[in-house]
């Protein structure tokens, strides 16, 4: 039998893997590039689908709760870390004020507290205008008050929970006024806002379900030292909070001084505050005039 030498050509090499989401050459078990998972390494099995919602369930709760401990405990640093560039430890800004809005929402609904949802009895109480215009509608309409209340307080916590995102730049652009000299990005005042009313979302959360426990009664009983109702004396605790708090946020994330800070908080206060009866009083119309 003839003998052959043995070939010189190389063995084929494969081809090296690359990410299955951005085509990226792969060297280790995650992209380099967008973090994907080497799609060779993957378990198509229903506990490897099982695992990957625990292990995304975890992740979010744990940064969702260290972000909300450190937005309450040290009002400014959310907006101070995000200016610095870290983006990964703590939820979005955006995501979080998403959130804590919607939880805001199925509170009122438990509490039976509307602030951001305002019922039809309270822009009757509060202003005479919206109970003329509820009075010719009725009339026009041949129902009674109830009945169309129904209907407007139906579709006025529909709207607000869309609508009380407007706040929020409108109460940034008070913050690039107030921070004028500081010559901060816009992106900054943007952040703050979202925090800031993401963080009053939470306060007005702790003081209507105060109205569940046996709270309620000292705050009753110091409405009625104040000559105010129940609501106002809520309200104020609000204010309150909001002013410490902005107090607090300011001096961390502006680096503001300590005679300046309060002076910035307390403008800032009484900005949430109109920007609140505006937010109302934009809220009334829109609901009007879809009902």
């Amino acid at each position: 039998m003839p003998s052959y030498p043995p070939s010189r050509e190389p063995l084929p090499v494969s081809a090296p893997e690359r990410c299955v989401s951005c085509s990226e050459e792969l060297t280790t078990p995650f992209c380099a590039q967008c973090g994907e998972q080497r799609a060779s390494d993957r378990r198509y099995s229903l506990v490897q689908f099982g695992e990957e919602i625990l292990e995304s369930f975890a992740n979010f709760d744990g940064a969702l709760l260290r972000t909300v401990r450190t937005l309450i405990t040290r009002p400014g640093e959310l907006t101070a870390a995000y200016m610095r560039g870290e983006r990964m430890r703590y939820t979005k800004p955006l995501q979080l004020f998403v959130l804590v809005s919607v939880a805001s929402f199925l509170a009122a609904v438990v509490t039976n507290v509307h602030t951001f949802d305002t019922p039809l009895r309270v822009h009757i109480a509060q202003w005479s205008k919206p109970a003329h215009m509820v009075a010719q509608r009725i009339a026009e309409r041949h129902v009674t008050l109830a009945q169309y209340a129904a209907v407007f307080d139906q579709a006025s916590t529909t709207q607000a929970k869309t609508l009380v995102i407007i706040m929020v730049p409108v109460f940034a652009l008070l913050v690039a006024l107030v921070e004028m000299r500081k010559r901060r990005y816009a992106l900054q005042h943007l952040v703050f806002a979202l925090h800031s009313y993401t963080a009053l979302l939470i306060m007005m959360m702790a003081t209507d379900l105060m109205t569940l426990y046996p709270l309620n009664l000292l705050l009753r009983y110091g409405a009625r030292l104040l000559h105010t109702t129940g609501d106002g004396a809520l309200s104020l605790v609000d204010v309150i909070a909001v002013f410490v708090y902005l107090l607090l946020a300011l001096r961390r994330a502006y680096l503001d001084r300590r005679l300046a800070a309060p002076i910035k908080a307390l403008a800032l206060a009484v900005g949430m505050v109109v920007i609140l009866f505006a937010y109302r009083v934009v809220l009334f119309y829109t609901t009007f005039w879809t009902t």
